[in-house]
């Protein structure tokens, strides 16, 4: 509840209501045509993943028997949804993530609105819309992260709910909504634990333990929470795939989010701070500013505590693995941006109980629009004005050449040169390609990080590789000799990288080369031309066609 004592008249209340609802109209708005200007920004590595595979379930086939991801497939699922009601496009699937990023708003109004009031819930939404744009967290393209945290804080409104009715159903169905969340992606695992805890720091603090409801509640809100995730290891269990999903969700991802030392961690954080981050950091010391004075009124205490709590976990879940990648703070937005809507109106009501001028009680107000519009204005040209695949290139260039803009020119050429039935490989990570060509892979893995990366695993993931590959024998073959494709290290096995190079001479001729960055039609060569051009730089794509097969011998 609010720590505002100041009554209003009736009349004025809901004037002020009414202002508050526009401006979360307004917010969503703005948002919104953000995004619409930039629904055919290029599909990037995850998004391709996903849509790949969401593909795939629409045609009936069950994750990771095509295909292998070392994430749960909940958001593949979603945007198996998403294309269904939008479309399978690049447009279609930045579509549903404008309409579940404008129902992320909406409740993280709802939940600050339940936490505090409608001005701090008008706050903190205001901020997720500013903030969920910004290329610091890369939030115009639809990663996991965006699945994860709608379900979050749809589960712990549910979950708020479900302490005031007490009904038993409510806590399931809160359970359920962040055992979603956890089933987007592993790291959602955090937002149920959350839900846990304060449920049962609530139920203490309320003297249930000593009440026979107590177990009922705390075991409906896990059953719910566990659903989700039970139903899907029955779904792949019955489909035949439930080692192969258990061995890349659990057994691999385990391996590679152990990965990391503490020291490459902070040097990871380090760069993303001093790299990816701009004016939106302002948005973070606002937050902290904002916990300083909830943290000092009393009356807040209760949001102090679910807020501060709801912080820290979140910072676990953008911290786990150290990796510290852009769209892994997505993660905490939520927690940050109520944080500024709580400490607004805490500081708002200081400042009127301490009867300071008129003037400097609006200071609250004044502060968060004048962040908001440096925040704005700094990322105009992105927000504005350029175009997607200028878009596309602003929001990766920090990490070097990568070929999302070109992967739709490079699946048309695959489209255009191959039948339907035809299968393709790509030697690199560019499942983007696959989805885009509409052609299915000839090999489950649709990464080859994994590949690349010290230890036991390498080895036997590249063998089954090749060998799925040679089994299939793919129509096209896209070599993407790219930095970032590969993720190639001292410490690499180099096995199938050589072979690789001889599969395709023995097999394949080249019918495309693409020298990185791309900057006109001169680093782009195709058929016949392909063959008289090799990429002028160490950065390039290439694209084989099999070889016709060799006429049988006559019969003596």
């Amino acid at each position: 509840m609010s720590s505002d004592t100041i009554t209003a008249q009736p009349n004025s209340a809901a004037q002020s209501r009414r202002w508050v609802w526009l401006g979360l109209f307004l917010v969503i708005c703005f948002a919104g045509c953000v995004r619409i200007r930039l629904l055919d920004l290029p599909l990037e590595r995850d998004e391709g993943e996903y849509a790949y595979m969401g593909r795939l379930m629409l045609e009936g086939t069950a994750p990771f028997k095509l295909a292998y991801s070392m994430k749960l497939p909940g958001t593949s699922a979603m945007y198996a949804l998403i294309m269904a009601v939008f479309g399978q496009t690049t447009v279609g699937i930045h579509l549903g993530l404008l309409v579940l990023n404008a129902a992320t708003i909406g409740l993280v109004f709802l939940l600050g609105r339940k936490l505090i009031d409608d001005k701090a819930g008008f706050i903190a939404a205001a901020s997720y819309a500013i903030l969920s744009l910004h290329p610091s967290v890369m939030g115009i393209v639809a990663h996991a992260t965006n699945f994860v945290i709608f379900f979050a804080l749809a589960g712990m409104l549910m979950l708020l709910r479900a302490m005031e009715t007490r009904r038993i159903s409510v806590y399931f169905l809160s359970g359920v909504l962040l055992g979603l969340g956890f089933v987007m992606k592993q790291p959602g695992l955090f937002f149920v634990l959350f839900g846990l805890l304060f449920l049962i720091r609530m139920e203490w603090k309320q003297g249930a333990v000593n009440r026979t409801g107590f177990a009922a509640r705390i075991a409906s809100f896990s059953i719910g929470a566990a659903l989700p995730f039970a139903l899907i290891c029955i779904w792949l269990w019955r489909a035949g795939v439930f080692r192969r999903f258990w061995f890349w969700t659990f057994t691999y991802a385990t391996n590679y989010g152990s990965r990391q030392t503490p020291g490459q961690g902070w040097q990871n954080l380090e760069f993303h701070v001093e790299s990816e981050m701009g004016w939106d950091i302002l948005f973070w010391l606002v937050a902290a500013v904002g916990m300083f004075f909830l943290w000092r009124d009393k009356a807040a205490r209760f949001n102090a505590i679910f807020l501060t709590t709801l912080l820290l976990i979140s910072i676990v879940a953008v911290g786990q693995g150290l990796y510290f990648r852009p769209h892994y703070f997505i993660l905490a937005l939520p927690a940050v941006c109520l944080l500024i809507g709580g400490g607004y109106e805490s500081a708002r009501c200081w400042l009127a109980k301490t009867k300071a001028l008129a003037v400097w009680q609006f200071a609250p107000a004044a502060i968060f629009a004048a962040v908001g519009a440096l925040v704005v204005l700094g990322e105009a040209p992105l927000f504005f004005e350029y175009p997607a695949t200028r878009a596309s290139e602003y929001l990766y260039a920090t990490y070097g050449p990568n070929p999302f803009p070109t992967s739709g020119m490079i699946a048309g050429f695959v489209r255009d040169h191959t039948q339907a039935g035809d299968t393709m490989a790509v030697l690199g990570s560019e499942p983007q390609i696959y989805f885009q060509s509409q052609r299915k892979s000839a090999t489950g893995y649709l990464y080859t990080y994994s590949l690349m990366e010290p230890g036991p695993l390498a080895r036997p993931m590249q063998s089954e590789m090749m060998v799925e590959i040679e089994a299939a024998k793919p129509e096209i073959i896209v070599l993407a000799k790219l930095t970032f494709s590969w993720g190639i290290t001292p410490q690499s096995d180099g096995t199938i990288l050589a072979w690789a190079q001889k599969y395709c001479a023995d097999n394949y001729e080249v019918v495309g080369v693409l020298s990185y960055p791309v900057k006109s039609a001169a680093d782009i060569h195709w058929e016949a031309d392909a063959a008289r051009h090799m990429a002028d730089s160490k950065e390039s794509i290439y694209v084989f066609k099999r070889k016709p097969a060799s006429p049988a011998a006559p019969n003596p």
